[in-house]
């Protein structure tokens, strides 16, 4: 099929940098391409073919977000095309939450017939209704599963915008988007609006309506109750996206978005780049979540977006669940590299053999010796594949190198800048290495924290660096650097699961003081964990430290060393 530049472009463009104000030009280009966008008669009048899009949401907040600096003649063809549509009737969905208004006569009218083969030989009028029942059950359904069984808080109500307080579903001759979600500021009522017909998309049909209204009616959680914010646009795509597949499984319209992920994994997570997929491209890191802590870590994440950026929620929903975010996204990448043809059946993604096979950005063939070293960088909060196909006499082996960099804080500040890393592999050993197998020893170069590495070796994952000693009774990882995010401190466990965790410098000056909690983490004994921050959340300078960690009337205190490169 023929792909056409679409206005998408130019618009997360703007949305990816979302300066205070544009300059004239780019606010006449952002005012045309939302007119040809929005305005289906005039898309068909000059016979404009546009590209499927998955969501509307950035766009018109775009729009939204730039209204004052246009023209008073732009204002004036924007509004009516910012505003509620009036449609002729509406019905209430059987759970009463949702009011679906619709019309019986004209362009906007539902049409089951245009997305469905099999049911050509039905009357208009039962494909009519067929229209409207899968959007009511389809709405239901997400509702009863987002709702009430993730225990998300409902959209609030709208003062009656749409006739009472249920929530509303234009549904409308759309053109080339499956769907969006309107609202006016960045947190409260909103709506939504869904394509009559779907023809054309990836997906249509029953199964269109069906991840649409699952898609869009999360983004109706996101604003209503947390927050929008323009420059996490990826993480509520990324959301909205993964919701699809958890509210439909069956269903995957997710699959057409990976490949912009796949093609191009050194791309930072938290990217709003043109052309890298926008979120859509990257819910499998959902579902990777999903499976590895459940759904609650999502919901989480949401709950910690009014008070911090995405990726920020991301690193502290991972540190509140005992683990590592720099361990968490490697061993993702490792998850991301068993697909399709390499995938284990039983092992990682249930549906990896469908997905794209990740791209290669480092691809070397080494004979031993000498070996190049190799180098490569990586933006913040990425994975970077390395492919070494090794000659060793007659025989040849093929490793890769998943190189991760988790650094969150520069993905805020920057998300597009770099960092650079030097990988070496030996053949014996030599001081600084890790021992792979008998016959590997590697060792990565970095400047700065938030590094960590780990390989497979002919399609067998190596594990990667060690945090977790089953019968550790001393505080780990040790050292402690701030890639790890988490320093544990193992405990007996005693009838209240409090601690009190003092944390002094070598000349006994109290840096933290707090009373933590008890966790259980798989394989070690139970645990209390710090941060490596004092008590005004600064990190430390490097150097050792002493812990005194309090239960009851018995003390246990030790040393820690810290690296804050």
């Amino acid at each position: 099929m023929i792909k056409y530049v679409v206005i998408m472009l130019f618009f997360m463009e703007t949305i990816s940098l979302f300066p205070q104000t544009m300059q004239k030009e780019q606010l006449d280009k952002l005012f045309n391409d939302f007119i040809k966008y929005k305005n289906n008669n005039i898309t068909k009048t000059l016979d404009i073919k546009l590209e499927p899009v998955k969501c509307g949401v950035t766009f018109i907040y775009s729009v939204r977000h730039h209204f004052n600096e246009f023209n008073n003649d732009q204002q004036q063809i924007l509004k009516p095309l910012l505003t509620r549509p009036v449609l002729q009737t509406s019905l209430v969905s059987p759970s009463g939450f949702f009011r679906i208004h619709y019309d019986t006569t004209g362009i906007n009218t539902p049409n089951y017939a245009k997305v469905s083969d099999t049911s050509l030989h039905l009357s208009d009028q039962v494909l009519f209704n067929m229209y409207l029942d899968s959007v009511a059950i389809a709405a239901d359904s997400a509702y009863n599963f987002e709702i009430n069984y993730l225990h998300y808080p409902p959209p609030p109500p709208d003062d009656s915008a749409g006739g009472d307080n249920k929530y509303d579903i234009y549904i409308e001759d759309l053109v080339n988007y499956y769907g969006d979600t309107q609202f006016d500021s960045s947190k409260g009522p909103s709506y939504m609006e869904l394509n009559n017909n779907f023809t054309g998309f990836p997906t249509t049909g029953i199964y269109a309506v069906r991840v649409t209204v699952a898609h869009e009616f999360h983004h109706g959680i996101q604003v209503g109750n947390y927050i929008y914010r323009d420059a996490d646009a990826w993480f509520h795509e990324l959301t909205s996206t993964s919701f699809e597949h958890f509210v439909y499984p069956s269903i995957h319209d997710y699959y057409y978005y990976m490949p912009h992920y796949f093609d191009n994994p050194v791309r930072s997570l938290a990217s709003n780049d043109v052309g890298g997929g926008d979120g859509y491209d990257i819910a499998i890191w959902n579902i990777y979540l999903q499976k590895k802590f459940d759904y609650d870590i999502i919901k989480r994440q949401w709950e910690l977006m009014p008070q911090m950026r995405a990726i920020e929620s991301i690193n502290q929903s991972v540190v509140e669940n005992g683990a590592s975010f720099s361990q968490v996204l490697n061993e993702f990448g490792i998850w991301v590299y068993f697909t399709n043809n390499h995938a284990h059946q039983g092992n990682y993604f249930p549906e990896a053999v469908n997905y794209p096979l990740i791209s290669f950005p480092i691809s070397n063939i080494l004979q031993f010796p000498p070996f190049v070293p190799v180098n490569g960088i990586n933006n913040p909060v990425s994975n970077n594949f390395l492919k070494i196909s090794i000659q060793l006499s007659a025989n040849a082996d093929n490793l890769i190198s998943v190189i991760t960099n988790s650094d969150y804080e520069a993905a805020v500040n920057d998300y597009s800048s770099t960092f650079n890393f030097q990988y070496l592999l030996y053949n014996y050993n030599v001081s600084g290495t890790t021992n792979l197998v008998d016959k590997y020893y590697s060792k990565l170069n970095t400047s700065g924290s938030f590094w960590l590495n780990s390989e497979i070796l002919n399609d067998t994952w190596l594990g990667s660096s060690t945090l977790f000693n089953h019968n550790a009774d001393f505080p780990f990882p040790s050292p402690f650097n701030y890639s790890y995010s988490v320093l544990y401190f193992p405990v007996d466990p005693n009838t209240t699961g409090e601690y009190i965790l003092n944390i002094y410098s070598i000349s006994m000056k109290l840096i933290y003081s707090s009373t933590v909690s008890l966790i259980k983490l798989d394989k070690v004994k139970p645990v209390i964990m710090w941060n490596g921050r004092d008590n005004n959340n600064q990190k430390l300078s490097s150097g050792v430290y002493i812990y005194v960690v309090k239960s009851g009337d018995t003390l246990k205190k030790g040393k820690v060393v810290i690296f804050n490169e």
